[in-house]
């Protein structure tokens, strides 16, 4: 029997592939992994690969009754986390159901409060808070005491304990648990793989920058590494036992703290590992001289969070970079040949209509390969979240209605949201298929014909899918 049945709810209930690309559920795995170094038996189940969610989870939970289940969930799927943890309890209402994530680390009373089919909250990193409920199960001793959960008492009085220290030392950690997840069927959005098979992986944890749209804070904002020589063993491992050469690092910023980038690029380089990888950055980190070691380490494809260039919001979001850097941080990606993408976001409550056009109109005359730009969602979480529903800004709506896509309206602003809306699509439109973007497009295909042709393929299919919606 298995003790520990940890699951990836899927974002939209019943369907597959329901988004451009289907990414590893790395954190689940690496609770996975964590527990089976420590004696118990687990497995992963990813429901977003599933043709009928319901119908899989059924039949897994008869074949095979596990003692407990994790369930991950973001702010989107909370409410289909709740449904699966519900048919659980149909079937064995006994078996304890945990929720975890970034839903309920960001809101854990509120959560129990919505969903009290959740016997247990987790709230921050889940290794250590797992493993504990586990062992106090196994001995039938009380949770009432452990760090890092929240739960109800039986007057339903919800208790939310003290956050569990982070974990400091990230070698201590086992690799995340692969062997429990179909590794081939794994394919990313566009943009975020080169070659398949790929798969995500940690550098570090955490993140030290203060901007208040993000939803990371709530894991505290603290950056920890791993060591470069642990790093490259799984690398090595990926390569050897799965046949991966290619790598997205799912870190918030591994290149804040330039010299451990160099590290990691010197040790890539150093043991002849033929990968190629992508990653996300700030613009005010980075030079050619950076970029050029980023490059020669196998690094081909570099996201970068411009998200404004609009002065009040740069203010509030505590994201102060000028204009003139972001350029020149795309100047020299492209430089070094790695392919540029900038991600903007538009609408927060106190913009204009001149606001959002003046940063589209920085976004199109970008020298960035790709650009990503979406509506903003107040993400629970965050500080901005926080301060709007102090004010009593954001509407009480259904949580799948905040993902980025959704056609809901979640706040009043300055102007309608499907004027926005407009400007979005418009601005798509007008980067994608300017002269410049499809000349470069067509370079791309001469020089590198299979991977450009399929990654245009996939990336006109994407947009008509946004410029439809």
């Amino acid at each position: 029997m298995t003790d520990l049945l940890l699951i990836q709810p899927p974002n939209v209930e019943g369907t597959l592939f329901n988004l451009p690309g289907v990414e590893i559920p790395l954190s689940i795995m690496t609770v996975s992994a964590y527990l089976k170094q420590n004696g118990y038996k687990t497995e992963v189940m990813d429901l977003t690969l599933e043709k009928n969610s319901k119908e899989a989870l059924r039949r897994r939970l008869i074949q095979n009754p596990p003692n407990a289940v994790g369930i991950t969930s973001y702010t989107t799927n909370i409410g289909i986390a709740a449904r699966i943890a519900e048919r659980i309890k149909h079937y064995w209402p006994q078996t304890p159901v945990v929720a975890g994530g970034f839903h309920p680390s960001a809101l854990p009373k509120q959560t129990l409060e919505e969903y009290p089919v959740f016997d247990v909250l987790v709230h921050g990193e889940g290794e250590e808070t797992m493993l504990d409920l586990m062992d106090h199960w196994g001995r039938s001793d009380t949770i009432r005491d452990l760090d890092g959960i929240a739960w109800a008492d039986e007057s339903g009085n919800i208790h939310v304990n003290p956050a569990r220290p982070l974990m400091r030392h990230l070698d201590e950690l086992p690799f995340p648990d692969r062997e429990g997840v179909p590794i081939h069927r794994y394919v990313p959005d566009v943009g975020n793989y080169y070659t398949l098979p790929t798969t995500g992986i940690l550098y570090s944890r955490g993140c030290p920058c203060p901007c208040t749209f993000c939803s990371k804070s709530v894991f505290l904002n603290s950056v920890r590494y791993r060591s470069p020589d642990n790093f490259i063993q799984e690398l090595k491992y990926c390569q050897e036992r799965w046949g991966v050469n290619d790598f997205r690092l799912f870190d918030e910023g591994p290149t804040i703290r330039r010299k451990m980038m160099e590290e990691m690029c010197h040790a890539i380089l150093d043991n002849d590992l033929q990968v190629t990888w992508n990653c996300f950055s700030r613009v005010d980190v980075v030079d050619e001289e950076l970029l050029s070691l980023m490059k020669k380490a196998g690094c081909y494809h570099v996201i970068y969070g411009v998200e404004t260039v609009v002065p009040e919001s740069q203010k509030r979001v505590r994201k102060r970079v000028s204009p003139e850097k972001i350029k020149e941080a795309c100047r020299l990606t492209r430089k070094a040949g790695i392919e540029c993408k900038a991600n903007f976001i538009l609408g927060f409550p106190w913009e204009s209509e001149q606001d959002i056009e003046d940063n589209v109109q920085f976004a199109l005359n970008l020298d960035a390969d790709l650009i990503s730009v979406n509506l903003f969602k107040p993400m629970p979480g965050s500080p901005l979240y926080d301060e709007m529903v102090a004010a009593g800004q954001v509407k009480k709506l259904p949580w799948d209605k905040f993902f980025v896509t959704s056609d809901s309206k979640l706040f009043d602003s300055q102007i309608s949201e499907e004027r926005q809306k407009k400007i979005l699509k418009a601005a798509w439109m007008r980067f994608y298929f300017s002269r410049k973007n499809v000349a470069r497009r067509l370079e791309r295909i001469w020089r590198d014909p299979l991977h450009e042709t399929i990654f245009v393929a996939k990336g006109v299919w994407i947009l008509l899918q946004n410029l439809v919606r």
